[in-house]
């Protein structure tokens, strides 16, 4: 959610031993660069939900890059043992599938920040908390009734979804790419390598 384009949404500085997050708008997050301590200043015009959803969706995940855990900008779900991810750009329905696929029996895993850990036998999957974020449409699709749904963060229009929760990491099996386009989302199996170009 940006409300203006013509500045970024962060902007990030270094000072000795800290990082300076500045969400223009909203808060300055100071984080020492051994990712241990993050102090929060929020404007007095940015409501307390925001500064949380900011900490919890922005701020922790460039934090757990500092200790060497890789995040995506994506939302994944556990079906049996195996986490499924969903990426695409902002607005693609990343967090749309995640519930839709939870309606179906699924375990949500994250939504909207995915915590990895990566060796060599595999990538683990790291559960976030246990809502997905949702427009009012997609939220009364998926649940038949917006209406009774909370307020995501006072900065945009969503709603918060409550979903059940896997709670411990889960191996990473696939990553679904989400391309709108006009009326149609489809999905097209990969072998590995090709993921990578």
């Amino acid at each position: 959610y940006v409300e203006d384009e013509s500045r970024p949404f962060l902007t990030v500085a270094r000072r000795d031993a800290q990082l300076l997050l500045r969400v223009h708008g909203s808060a300055d997050f100071v984080v020492d660069t051994g990712g241990e301590t993050i102090t929060c200043t929020p404007l007095p015009t940015c409501p307390i939900g925001s500064v949380e959803q900011l900490l919890v969706d922005q701020i922790i995940a460039r934090v757990m890059q500092l200790h060497g855990r890789p995040c995506l900008h994506a939302s994944a779900v556990a079906l049996r043992d195996a986490a499924i991810a969903f990426i695409g750009p902002t607005g693609s329905g990343k967090s749309t599938m995640t519930a839709a696929f939870c309606h179906q029996g699924a375990m949500l895993i994250c939504d909207d920040c995915l915590s990895l850990q990566v060796s060599a036998e595999e990538v683990l999957a790291f559960p976030g908390y246990p809502s997905v974020r949702l427009w009012p449409d997609s939220a009364d699709a998926v649940t038949g009734d917006a209406k009774t749904l909370p307020l995501a963060s006072p900065r945009a229009a969503k709603l918060r979804a409550a979903q059940p929760h896997r709670q411990e990491q889960t191996r990473l099996r696939m990553i679904v790419s989400l391309e709108p386009t006009v009326g149609l989302t489809s999905c097209e199996l990969i072998t590995g390598t090709d993921a990578y170009l």
